[in-house]
């Protein structure tokens, strides 16, 4: 291949030592998210404070811990929000947990500015090793406090992002994420995600083919 891109920074070590013209260009945000729209009316139905999860609910996820920390924080709303891939049975008997099913991408941002903590409670696997979560921009987007499992590629955002190492701390995390109130972080998030933004991916994206081609033309 002339040019090969990968969507995480562990695929890259992995694949460029097969071809030089390896780049890395992790997962972008739609600039839509950087706005501040009024919460969904479903989301604010719901008694908070609202620890949410956004996206496909497959082999990704913990779900068992998921369920765990519903049971033992009652006084927590958790909020599901995309398609399951996985039965969800037990997690739909348990009183404090909203599966809202899957909404369209744009209505996205009204229904997570409802929320109060964003949390990504990965699995630790091969495949989440080299995962670089698209929606880790959009969740800085919202300027949100962010709970997550530490996966590699999420390492970068230590500060910014809350990161979990033992399933024991994910609820420390978040509480101290329910409690945060610092005007700066969601500053420094949001700046973060607009530097990440699609129009910026493309930029980088459309040089990489541009030199590519060069090369191509130079090379006959």
């Amino acid at each position: 291949a002339d040019l090969v891109i990968t969507s995480s920074e562990s695929l890259h070590q992995e694949k460029v030592g097969y071809n030089p013209n390896t780049h890395w260009v992790p997962s972008g945000v739609a600039e839509m998210f950087l706005s501040t729209p009024s919460p969904a009316a479903e989301v604010e139905a719901i008694q908070g404070p609202r620890i949410g999860f956004f996206g496909t609910l497959d082999h990704r996820l913990n779900l068992t811990f998921i369920a765990e920390l519903a049971k033992g924080h009652p006084e927590w709303s958790l909020v599901l929000i995309g398609p399951a891939r996985r039965d969800l049975s037990h997690l739909s008997k348990l009183d404090n947990l909203h599966w809202l099913g899957q909404k369209p991408h744009e209505e996205l941002p009204a229904y997570l500015s409802g929320l109060d903590v964003i949390f990504l409670p990965y699995v630790i696997d091969e495949f989440t090793r080299h995962i670089y979560p698209a929606k880790i921009h959009e969740c800085l987007a919202l300027g949100l406090p962010v709970v997550a499992t530490a996966l590699p590629s999420l390492e970068p955002f230590e500060g910014l992002v809350r990161l979990v190492r033992s399933g024991e701390d994910f609820s420390r995390q978040i509480a101290a994420a329910l409690a945060e109130d610092d005007p700066e972080l969601r500053r420094q998030r949001r700046e973060l995600a607009l530097a990440n933004s699609w129009r910026v991916r493309y930029q980088e994206i459309r040089t990489l083919v541009v030199d590519s081609m060069a090369r191509i033309v130079q090379t006959g």
